[in-house]
C-alpha cells in the first residue's frame, strides 16, 4: 500500500472541505479531527460487534469496512495536520499492516483508543516525540484493520472508493 498516496489523496479532500467550509479566524480543527475519528472508530467497533457477549448473533455488520475507512480518513488527515504544523517531518510512505492480524481484538481497540487520546493531548506535543506517537497510532490502526480481516488491498480500494464519495458528498451538500 503506498501511503504518500493516501496521504495526497486525503490533502485533496481537505482542501475541498476547506475551501466550501474555510477556516474561521482562530479555528482549531484539529481537536474536532480527533473526536471525529473516536467517533468512526467506535461507529465501527459497534459493526464489529464482537464484544456484545448478549447477543445470539454477533457477528460483524456489512458496513464494519466503510466504518473502519472513516476512521482511517481521520488517522491520515490528522497526520496531514501535524506536518502543516511542524510537528511531523515525514509522513510514513508505506503501510505498516503486514503486523499482526491475529489477537485480541478488544485490547486493539483500546491499544487504537489509547494513542488517539496520547497524540490529542496537545499539552504534550513536542516534534520530538509526536512523530512516534502518530506513527504508533497509524500503527496500531492498521493493526485493528487487519485483525478484522481487511487486507492492503482492501483497505486502500475500499478507502478511494469512500474517498471518492465524500468529494462528491462536498459537491452535493450532503
Amino acid at each position: 500500500m503506498n501511503l504518500a498516496y493516501l496521504y495526497e489523496i486525503q490533502g485533496g479532500l481537505k482542501k475541498h472541505i476547506e475551501l466550501k467550509h474555510p477556516l474561521k479566524d482562530g479555528e482549531d480543527r484539529l481537536e474536532r479531527k480527533f473526536l471525529a475519528l473516536l467517533v468512526e472508530l467506535f461507529e465501527a467497533v459497534n459493526d464489529w460487534r464482537g464484544f456484545k457477549y448478549w447477543v445470539v448473533n454477533n457477528s460483524s455488520k456489512e458496513t464494519l469496512g466503510e466504518e473502519g475507512i472513516d476512521g482511517l480518513h481521520f488517522v491520515l488527515e490528522i497526520g496531514i495536520e501535524l506536518q502543516e504544523r511542524g510537528l511531523i517531518e515525514n509522513l510514513p510512505t508505506k503501510a505498516i499492516i503486514h503486523r499482526r492480524k491475529d489477537g485480541d481484538i478488544i485490547a486493539q481497540i483500546k491499544e487504537v483508543t489509547r494513542r488517539v487520546l496520547e497524540l490529542e493531548n496537545l499539552s504534550a506535543l513536542q516534534k520530538e516525540t509526536t512523530e512516534f506517537k502518530y506513527y504508533c497510532l497509524l500503527d496500531a490502526y492498521f493493526t485493528l484493520l487487519a485483525m478484522w480481516g481487511f487486507t492492503e488491498e482492501q483497505i486502500e480500494k475500499m478507502y478511494l472508493e469512500k474517498n471518492e464519495k465524500n468529494h462528491e458528498r462536498q459537491k452535493t451538500n450532503w
